[in-house]
């Protein structure tokens, strides 16, 4: 993680003796965290199985690489799909993983757009849905801020010499694990699986390819691919192609996001033409995927854009799609086009404004258009605009305000400030606030949101967050309220505490999360305790209540993890434990092997006797 260093230390003056603006922020932190902690209560909650222990991933440049984001699963998962989403509400990327074991997961976010060039400085959102094997979904959200650090020079580099990358790049790794649990209701006492995970990318300067194969198979079932996927992309000067098998194609950019994004899907093929010709350029997309309800669908869209004088810029959009169920012959589908107008006032700032008209399987038609402000100055970026999309508005891919695809009418506005220098006893600070207002055509009803966030950065050691997000839709009400700080308290110490709070009509949760964490070079050792109470008027097993306590440890090449919990639903009340030993050497400067045996079971109410072995091979 990096910040941006500014100006130099100065004095304030004071009467005995002077005081530096770094020992006033310690200070002033120090309090700061000693009134949150004595104020707040520690109990809160947020999900059952899917756990977020970090909902802050703190502020990273993509030109250093990608950002890592952690979750923990306490049941497998089907799916889990990512949505990043950006300071409008708009999404901006979606991230699928299928098929996931119960345990600790992660992924890695590159924060570039199609073209490999870092996306705006800003906050970003990472929205992450999971889906488990008995239909149930949880969700949470985890935060990121995006800061391109300048880079301040005396005289200008040297040219840097071509750095020097294979053109082949294999990575991977194959599993195996066993388990036995004799507590199991159906008196099945052994179950595991084969995992086989292998990805090829193939690189120069105008190609690449990449493809993942991978391979689950359970002892008990048949194998599933449904991981696999397939890319190839070649690059010209004006343009490129680019073919995809399960994987998405990316957006058209438009100010309303009509076309937002092809959703990956387990059986997919597309295609995407990219062509600049100077003052017109032109997107051709076309898709063909079968459902997972035993239907097929093909679908595609045209983006015809022209740059005018005076840095005018306009654009068509056409998008359609076909849908056909296998038991049936007939075919539904809808279709869309659009225009879109966007004329520079002044600089930073323009004006943008579109019109869709939309057309339903039924034949219904409808229209939508948005007129709106846009300013980008660097540190400030700021729009808001009137949107009217008609109460059968339809367009295929549409994402224009939150997922609210139709039935809406309302203003729009979103804030993004950054102060990179010193303010006050602050070393930086960041502000966003993003919000609609709509009304609905069809019942007059409001749907109304709210998202506000507040970063800080107190003297060297201490960051903070605070975030507060409100929805109201009719008589649905919820709101959430959010702080994070992490004090550093020498280079290798650090702790970090977290409370959040969720209400609605019926409900109220909260959860609190206090850590302490030593970090040095190939050794970590850090103790979590969370606290977690659920009210639920309509419940029987309300209160829902749990405490925790987490403890990980790594000394290469060992790592270990135990947790135990206390539940308590209603009158009931349980103790779980859990724990896991991995042995992980690295052989030959390349391959890990990661031999481990658990006990205990992450989810169960009570702990069950339950025994794991698992083997994994990286590379």
């Amino acid at each position: 993680m990096k910040w941006i260093r500014a100006g130099k230390q100065k004095w304030l003056p004071c009467i005995e003796k002077p005081i530096s603006k770094r020992m006033c922020a310690k200070a002033f932190s120090r309090l700061f965290f000693l009134m949150v902690y004595l104020a707040l209560p520690i109990p809160c909650m947020a999900q059952d199985d899917l756990r977020l222990p970090e909902t802050d991933a703190g502020v990273f440049d993509p030109r250093e690489g990608p950002v890592r984001v952690e979750y923990r699963l306490l049941e497998d998962a089907e799916e889990v799909e990512v949505l990043v989403v950006d300071f409008r509400g708009q999404v901006v990327e979606r991230l699928t993983f299928v098929e996931l074991r119960a345990g600790d997961q992660g992924f890695e976010w590159s924060g570039r757009d199609e073209n490999e060039e870092p996306l705006p400085d800003g906050r970003y959102r990472f929205e992450i849905r999971a889906r488990f094997e008995d239909g149930r979904t949880e969700q949470g959200f985890v935060e990121v801020r995006i800061a391109v650090l300048p880079e301040e020079r005396v005289m200008p580099p040297p040219e840097p010499l071509p750095r020097e990358e294979p053109f082949y790049r294999i990575d991977g790794s194959i599993s195996t694990f066993w388990r036995r649990n004799s507590e199991d209701p159906e008196d099945v006492d052994e179950d595991g699986e084969q995992r086989v995970w292998t990805r090829l990318v193939l690189k120069d300067e105008h190609h690449r390819a990449e493809g993942v194969f991978s391979m689950r198979r359970p002892y008990s079932r048949s194998a599933s691919y449904e991981g696999s996927r397939a890319m190839a992309e070649r690059r010209w000067d004006a343009g490129r192609i680019k073919g995809v098998f399960r994987q998405g194609l990316g957006n058209l950019e438009d100010p309303m996001k009509l076309f937002s994004d092809f959703r990956t899907e387990r059986k997919k093929v597309g295609a995407r033409l990219d062509h600049d010709f100077g003052r017109a350029d032109v997107s051709l997309l076309g898709y063909a995927t079968e459902g997972h309800v035993d239907s097929r669908e093909r679908g595609g869209a045209l983006r015809l854009g022209l740059d005018g004088p005076w840095d005018i810029r306009g654009g068509m959009t056409l998008t359609g799609r076909k849908a056909q169920l296998e038991e049936d012959v007939s075919r539904e589908g809808d279709r869309a086009g659009a225009v879109d107008l966007a004329v520079p006032i002044f600089e930073g700032t323009k004006l943008q404004a579109e019109g869709v008209s939309t057309r339903d399987a039924l034949g219904t038609r409808d229209r939508g258009w948005m007129a709106g402000v846009a300013h980008d100055s660097g540190n400030l970026r700021a729009s808001a605009g009137y949107y009217d999309l008609g109460e059968d508005f339809s367009a295929p891919f549409a994402d224009p305000v939150r997922r609210v695809q139709s039935d809406a009418r309302g203003v729009v506005a979103s804030m993004d400030l950054v102060h990179p220098k010193p303010f006050w006893v602050f070393k930086s600070l960041a502000v966003s606030a993003r919000g609609f207002s709509l009304e609905r055509h069809s019942s007059g009803e409001t749907l109304q949101e709210g998202d506000t966030s507040l970063r800080l950065r107190l003297a060297e050691s201490d960051t903070v967050l605070l975030r507060w997000l409100g929805r109201e839709e009719g008589e649905t009400r919820s709101s959430t309220l959010l702080f994070s700080g992490r004090h550093a308290w020498s280079e290798t110490w650090s702790s970090t505490l977290q409370v959040n709070t969720t209400r609605t009509r019926s409900s109220e949760t909260w959860r609190g999360r206090l850590d302490a964490a030593y970090r040095k070079e190939d050794r970590l050792l850090r103790i979590a305790l969370e606290r977690v109470r659920r009210v639920i008027e309509t419940s029987p097993d309300s209160p829902y209540e749990e405490t925790s306590v987490r403890v990980d440890a790594r000394v290469a090449p060992f790592r270990a993890y135990v947790s135990v919990r206390r539940s308590r639903r209603g009158e009931d009340s349980a103790v779980n434990g859990f724990g896991r030993l991995a042995y992980e050497p690295e052989i030959l400067h390349r391959y890990r092997l990661s031999a481990y045996v658990a006990l205990g079971n992450r989810s169960a109410f009570e702990t069950e006797k339950q025994v794991e072995l698992g083997l994994e091979l990286r590379f």
